[in-house]
């Protein structure tokens, strides 16, 4: 029921706005899951992530090269680092899913170009996502159409969208069809219609568009430990416009 989802993306959106307040130097991924979790148990939720596949963890957080699919452990974060943290969790049934990239900045370097390639990132990376997202014309647009409005956006600013991960549709299951390409496809792709509810999420990294899996055999890393940076929201596609099921309360 769309009631659920809705209350499953407000929750996966509080602890996203909950982790942002929190995050700093000396935490640890494990940190940012006990957050999550409690969160998640205070309002009834739980982890879609945890055993999914078999990932071990209740949330994802990824750090620097490491694009998605990171295992929450025992590292501190220091300034400089950039986290990814992708919450999914579901209630009764149904699931919410998003996704961020934070830069952890010390104060004492705000002046200078320091950061400023991590920013640049950041700052595509969650525009793609704003962008595709404006453009979206219910019963006109389609996953070919999605991907392509990302994939210019990206290259435009010279750098590169993975192909291999993308967004989903979700509802009852966490990944349902259809299949949302960061990237133009070589065929139609399919409508996006009125009632359906969507993730789009692009993944997007410096250098060039190589990956592979880690050895913990979870987290995808990038081939040649180039940064990278992930954004993703839930989406309700109504008769008119578009519903971001995940924004910050």
């Amino acid at each position: 029921m769309l009631k659920y989802s809705r209350i499953a993306s407000k929750i996966v959106a509080l602890i996203i706005k909950t982790i942002r307040e929190e995050i700093k130097p000396g935490l640890t991924g494990k940190d940012l899951e006990k957050i999550a979790v409690s969160i998640m148990n205070k309002n009834g939720a739980k982890s879609s992530s945890f055993g999914y596949g078999g990932f071990p963890g209740s949330i994802c957080v990824s750090i620097n090269d490491e694009l998605t699919h990171g295992v929450p452990d025992n590292r501190c974060f220091s300034f400089g680092d950039l986290i990814s943290v992708d919450v999914a969790c579901s209630y009764k049934g149904f699931h919410g899913d998003a996704a961020v990239t934070i830069l952890l900045e010390d104060p004492l370097l705000v002046e200078g170009d320091f950061y400023d390639k991590k920013r640049k990132l950041i700052e595509v990376t969650e525009s793609s996502l704003n962008e595709v997202i404006k453009k979206i014309i219910p019963g006109k647009t389609t996953t070919r159409d999605l991907g392509s409005i990302i994939q210019n956006y990206v290259e435009k600013e010279n750098c590169f969208v993975i192909k291999e991960y993308g967004g989903h549709g979700i509802g009852r299951r966490l990944h349902m069809d259809p299949f949302i390409p960061n990237y133009k496809i070589n065929y139609e792709g399919d409508l996006i219609k009125p009632g359906m509810i969507i993730c789009i999420e692009p993944l997007v990294q410096y250098g060039n568009d190589k990956i592979k899996i880690a050895s913990n055999g979870n987290t995808i890393v990038s081939s040649n430990g180039f940064l990278n940076a992930h954004f993703e929201h839930t989406i309700l596609i109504g008769s008119k416009g578009v519903e971001v099921l995940t924004l910050s309360i």
